[in-house]
Parts: C-alpha cells; sequence; structure tokens
C-alpha cells in the first residue's frame, strides 16, 4: 500500500490538530459551565443587629444537602424563601433578606447545590436546583403550617423557582423571578457573544452544544424557564423583573418568558440596568416592587 506523501500528511495534520484542540477546549469549557467552581465554603451566620438567625440543613429527594438560614419572626405576615443567583450563596442576598424580615415575614435564605456549603458537584443551571426549592417550601410547610409562603428567586434562583413550580402546586403563592434566563441556549449563546470576538463566539457555542450531553442530566432544550412558566399554576402571582440594558438576558427574551404567565403576572422594568443585583441598581424602585409583592395593596392587580 503507498503512504500518503509528505504534502498529504501536513494537510491531515492541519485538519486534525485544530479539530482536536476545538473539541478538547470546548470540553474543557463545557465542563467548567456546568460544574461548581471552586471547593465548599463554610457560611458561617450572621451576627447582626437587626435578626437571630438559625441554622439549618436541608435534605433533598435526590440526596443533597443544602445549607439555610431562617429567620423566625413573633407575628408573621408569612413565610419568604429567598434563592441566590449563579455564583452566589444566601449570603449574597442579606439585603434582601434583611428587607423582607422588616416586613415581619418569616425568611428562609438558601444555599443552592454546587455553591457555597451546599453539596453537588453538578451545577446545571437551576434545573436540579429545583429539588433544593421542593425541599425548602416543603421545610416551611412542617415549621409553620397553614402560613401563606412566597418565593423570591434571582437570575439562577428564579429559574430553579420556576422549575420547581410544577411540583409545588398551590403551596406558593406567589413569585418574584428577578431576571430569569428564557433557555439554557439562549443564555449560553449570550455570555459567549460578551465575552468573544465574532466567529470565535459560534465557534465556541457549536463545539459547547456538541458536548452538552455529556454533562446535563436532561437535553439542552429542557432547561427552559421560558417553557416551564406555564406551569407556574393560575393561583400564584407573579412578578418578573428586568434590566432593559441586560446583555445576559436580552429584554425581548424576558417578555417571551412573561407572555407564558401574562394572565397572572406582571413585568417590571428597570431602565438602563444591565445583568446585576436589581436590588443595588435602583434600592427604592426594587423595595417598592417588592413590598407590593408580599403585601398587596386593596386595589393592586395580580
Amino acid at each position: 500500500m503507498r503512504m500518503p506523501g509528505r504534502k498529504t500528511r501536513w494537510a491531515i495534520v492541519a485538519v486534525i490538530v485544530p479539530l482536536a484542540g476545538w473539541l478538547g477546549s470546548s470540553g474543557v469549557m463545557a465542563w467548567k459551565f456546568t460544574h461548581r467552581s471552586g471547593e465548599a465554603a463554610p457560611e458561617p451566620l450572621p451576627e447582626v443587629a437587626w435578626a437571630k438567625f438559625e441554622e439549618h440543613r436541608l435534605s433533598t429527594s435526590d440526596g443533597e444537602q443544602i445549607g439555610a438560614w431562617l429567620i423566625r419572626q413573633d407575628q408573621p405576615r408569612g413565610c419568604v424563601l429567598v434563592l441566590h443567583a449563579n455564583g452566589g450563596s444566601r449570603g449574597s442576598r442579606l439585603n434582601v433578606v434583611r428587607f423582607i424580615a422588616e416586613l415581619q415575614f418569616n425568611v428562609l435564605a438558601i444555599t443552592l447545590r454546587a455553591h457555597g456549603d451546599s453539596t453537588g458537584e453538578l451545577n446545571d443551571f437551576g434545573w436540579s436546583a429545583r429539588h433544593d426549592v421542593v425541599a425548602a417550601v416543603d421545610f416551611l410547610e412542617q415549621q409553620f403550617p397553614d402560613q401563606p409562603i412566597f418565593v423570591v428567586g434571582r437570575s439562577l434562583g428564579a429559574a430553579a423557582a420556576i422549575f420547581a413550580a410544577e411540583s409545588l402546586g398551590s403551596k406558593v403563592e406567589g413569585y418574584f423571578l428577578e431576571q430569569p434566563y428564557k433557555d439554557l441556549d439562549s443564555a449560553l449563546w449570550n455570555r459567549l457573544q460578551i465575552r468573544l470576538p465574532p466567529l470565535l463566539d459560534w465557534t465556541a457555542y457549536q463545539g459547547m452544544r456538541l458536548w452538552a450531553p455529556c454533562f446535563l442530566p436532561v437535553d439542552m432544550d429542557e432547561i427552559s424557564p421560558f417553557r416551564h412558566a406555564a406551569r407556574i399554576p393560575q393561583g400564584a402571582r407573579v412578578v418578573v423583573l428586568a434590566g432593559d440594558a441586560d446583555q445576559r438576558v436580552r429584554l425581548d427574551e424576558t417578555t417571551l418568558l412573561f407572555s407564558q404567565v401574562v394572565t397572572h403576572g406582571r413585568i417590571v422594568i428597570f431602565p438602563g440596568v444591565k445583568h446585576r443585583r436589581l436590588m443595588s441598581a435602583d434600592p427604592e424602585f426594587y423595595k417598592q416592587c417588592l413590598r407590593e409583592f408580599l403585601i398587596p395593596p386593596p386595589t393592586a392587580l395580580p
């Protein structure tokens, strides 16, 4: 058999080496994108003058251990579950927890799996964390029977709440959803467009889509808050919040997601705000929105 000539061999190498590099780098990116960043870290109880925190560990139906802090009120108006964004923890939402506690609600703040001191290595952008939300709501039901329960979640936390809503059914009175992404496909594409130049972003996107089935527990298209938002019960109040300058979760994507709950919800736009904590961007407007969600004025619409 005749061996390929030198030019042919170099041509083969010129194809194989970039292809292997693309596949390898895409696999590394996909793995990092879907796994815990760093080791589990302790989250000591906050020592603050405005509340007394209790520490709890919640067990999920799929075997994870979730870190939680609880504030009890003597005469509560209800219970609020607070959920953080990707890369955060329950401590990152202390300003929101404080405001809710000042409104005389019991507050449970949890750290979602693969973050902080909670167990878990896979971060599938709220899909598996729906079990964390269900465990937290069940815990509040056990601790405070007959108290209304509300969920306040940002970004990753908002997505986890949406994914959990069908299982929770009528247990939750309302969802306050800050900057939920539309679906994992658009979330990935938006982030790559921000970080990479044209063509390179498309190349990285195709590689990570190729690797996604290796790291995700379900098809990538199933991880879609847009698809699951329609399953939030009609009896639950829904508020969706967005910044109109957000490049990670674009306003048209948020508006499309909101269309799934338009009959029992409302959308609130923060002008000029990117993908950042809305309470930090406009504290007074944020507090007004959250107060009206938890304690609706007599004439307020759903």
